[in-house]
């Protein structure tokens, strides 16, 4: 889980890179920020609660 966190982290930071270049509109931008911060949220939630399991 936090290998796919890495990742979920690396690809917000490229969305950002894509929006800041224009090669995004921004209501691409937002429908993409809010998938990656739900997955984001969601990879934490796991983290944490795998933490608390052990």
């Amino acid at each position: 889980m936090h290998i796919a966190l890495k990742e979920a982290n690396e690809t917000k930071y490229w969305l950002e890179l894509l929006h800041e270049s224009d090669y995004i509109n921004d209501k691409q931008f937002e429908s993409l920020m809010d998938d990656i911060k739900n997955i984001i949220g969601t990879l934490v939630n796991i983290i944490k609660t795998s933490k608390n399991i052990k």
